[in-house]
């Protein structure tokens, strides 16, 4: 999902979750500042625009809008990390063990 769709998903999940008014207009508010981005092919994680709504002004200065925007986020790292402990890592091999030293010993005798 691009930022566009981000920010909508995020906006509709702050609504759900009975976010103030005032949280509401301030995603409005950045939604219409994305608007240029809906047909961006490039996609982008809802943790990393959380990220970046933390950092925008009209959240910082806003102790309401910021703590809504924030429990969300803490809500999606939660979630990550739970999802992280249930799966390994991609790149993580575990098809092989590393084979033992004595292993090797038994293939250099004769």
């Amino acid at each position: 999902m691009n930022v566009y769709e981000q920010l909508v998903a995020v906006r509709t999940e702050l609504q759900q979750r009975q976010a103030k008014p005032r949280t509401i207009a301030v995603m409005d508010n950045l939604i219409q500042q994305a608007d240029s981005e809906r047909n961006n092919p490039i996609s982008v994680s809802q943790l990393m625009i959380l990220r970046h709504v933390l950092r925008s002004p009209a959240v910082l200065n806003d102790e309401d809008v910021y703590l809504d925007v924030l429990s969300l986020q803490g809500d999606l790292e939660e979630a990550a990390s739970a999802r992280a402990v249930d799966q390994p890592a991609a790149y993580v091999d575990d098809s092989r063990r590393p084979r033992l030293h004595s292993h090797y010993k038994k293939q250099r005798k004769p």
